[in-house]
């Protein structure tokens, strides 16, 4: 479901296999998303610990408060491909004390954009397990992605398929692919997902029957420490494309055929490296985010970061956000573009985690929506 965030991406490997699951270990939870409706104007954000919805309407510059649920916590929504319906996830953790095992019980629930409730899943338990065993005995509400851009009665989760109209659960062992939210095939037919397993590993295509088909990647494939950056993701008809620093993967979700291409993302060299590219809908001008790391230490999070517009083939840029301006690096900054990719809002999160901004910018570099969000206090002892 972007929200990797960019600086995770070390390798096309590593990038293929960082997920909702892995932060959700890490402590980190599920990151925060950037949902639009369909008329690319309006989009939905989460806010008061995920505990909230706030519809945001570019045009007019307002915002609306659509709901509350004090017992969810939903950073990334669903919202129904009409755009009329919201899909929130309530869902709690049990730990028992001196266990490494966890019980997890997640319902689905539906909302009107009135934020009125329409509809209650059934419950859908799962296990699984800690690095270590837990100090006391427990239950929490936990954090909760969602997808709901595909058939119309399919709610996808991180690790299951609800269907609303049988009330039937499809637990799934692989994990839907989360960069910029854009998993779902353009027809409906599936979506792209991580496999990673005993028995298989990499992407693959899963109906929403559950049946999985691993794609077949050619010797020369990409996917290995050398493929660098994970840069952006595109839908071309029936191939989900991958662009890398090294080059463009097509996985070809009707022949499960995978083609490389070693080409370079046109863009106008910064300072520091390309991590995040989001085109815009004219194909010509697109958001870079360039990273500068400490040479002594690539893994520590970045010293310095520059956003910037760029329209390559006019050798035109625009520096949009500097670090000097936002307190991004070690932070998140992900990139949501709109259905109709005219705009990209920059969701973007502090290292300290007491900053959230969503900024929106258009194909000509402009900004046109500069948002606050309502973040948690930080704590200052645990």
């Amino acid at each position: 479901m972007n929200a990797l965030p960019c600086s995770t991406h070390s390798s096309m490997r590593t990038a293929l296999l960082v997920g909702l699951p892995l932060l959700a270990a890490l402590g980190c939870g599920v990151p925060d998303a950037v949902v639009w409706f369909p008329d690319s104007n309006r989009f939905l954000y989460a806010d008061q610990e995920g505990s909230r919805l706030v519809e945001y309407d570019v045009t007019k510059g307002e915002s609306r408060v659509v709901l509350t649920n004090a017992e969810t916590n939903t950073p990334w929504p669903g919202l129904s491909a009409d755009g009329k319906l919201i899909a929130i996830g309530k869902s709690l953790t049990t730990y028992q004390e001196g266990s490494s095992d966890t019980t997890v019980e997640t319902q689905v629930l539906i909302y009107d954009l009135n934020g009125e409730l329409q509809q209650t899943s059934s419950l859908h338990t799962s296990h699984g397990e800690m690095m270590e065993p837990s100090f006391e005995s427990k239950t929490e509400i936990t954090s909760v992605a969602l997808n709901w851009s595909g058939p119309p009665e399919k709610i996808l989760l991180h690790n299951a398929i609800w269907d609303r109209t049988t009330d039937q659960w499809l637990p799934l062992e692989v994990m839907p692919m989360p960069f910029e939210n854009v998993m779902v095939s353009p027809d409906k037919r599936g979506f792209v997902a991580l496999a990673d397993s005993d028995e298989s590993e990499g992407l693959c295509f899963v109906d929403w029957q559950g049946r999985v088909k691993l794609f077949v990647e050619p010797e020369d494939s990409l996917l290995n420490d050398e493929a660098g950056e994970l840069l952006a993701s595109a839908w071309q008809g029936d191939k989900y494309c991958l662009y890398l620093t090294g080059g463009v993967v097509e996985y070809d979700t009707k022949t499960m055929q995978v083609a490389v291409r070693r080409e370079s993302l046109p863009h106008l060299p910064a300072a520091g490296n390309l991590t995040c590219v989001c085109k815009f809908a004219d194909g010509r001008s697109q958001l870079c985010l360039f990273e500068v790391k400490d040479p002594n230490d690539p893994q520590a999070p970045p010293v310095d970061w520059s956003l910037q517009w760029q329209a390559p083939d006019k050798n035109q840029r625009k520096v949009l956000l500097t670090a000097g301006e936002l307190a991004y690096p070690g932070g998140l900054a992900s990139f949501f573009p709109s259905p109709d990719r005219t705009k990209v809002a920059v969701d973007t999160m502090s290292d300290a985690g007491d900053e959230r901004r969503i900024l929106v910018y258009d194909a000509a570099g402009e900004k046109v929506a500069d948002v606050a969000i309502e973040v948690a206090p930080v704590p200052t002892e645990w």
